[in-house]
């Protein structure tokens, strides 16, 4: 959960997305997390604008535990947010998670992106696992942005 200062359509539908909004997205669907936000704001600005620059996500497996709203202002431009926790069944929040559309997806232009972003590889490989994993998965981020499409459900 953090105050990212960023928008995209996946939290607050209100908001033009920006290229960091874009970016934490991504990174939200290769970690296969879900923005827990239920579309309300999480911050009121002193001139009465509703925006939700505050994100909260959490591996998708916890998705039936989890409830999340936000409540009354307390003196800040930011809204309070609460999460509960429960181990039994309670009513299901509809959740927003970002997705690609696959269906739409230009593979040959995932194909050319992924292999120019790797195309150092062999030249110059990574240095360990961890880097390795990083190194991918950019690649494979980037390729996705450029040529699988996204949506919201």
């Amino acid at each position: 959960m953090g105050d990212f200062n960023t928008n995209s359509s996946t939290w607050d539908a209100n908001s033009p997305e920006g290229l960091s909004g874009e970016e934490l997205d991504n990174w939200a669907i290769l970690g296969d997390l879900v923005v827990l936000n239920d579309g309300s704001p999480t911050r009121v600005s002193s001139r009465g604008v509703a925006t939700a620059p505050d994100v909260t996500f959490f591996p998708s497996a916890w998705e039936q535990h989890l409830t999340w709203h936000t409540g009354s202002h307390i003196g800040s431009d930011h809204l309070p947010i609460t999460i509960e926790v429960s181990g039994g069944d309670h009513p299901q929040q509809p959740r927003r998670k970002a997705t690609f559309s696959y269906k739409k997806a230009d593979w040959s232009t995932f194909q050319e992106t992924l292999d120019s972003a790797l195309s150092e590889w062999d030249n110059r490989p990574p240095t360990n696992v961890h880097r390795a994993n990083a190194v991918l998965s950019s690649a494979i981020a980037l390729a996705a942005k450029k040529a699988i499409p996204k949506g919201s459900h």
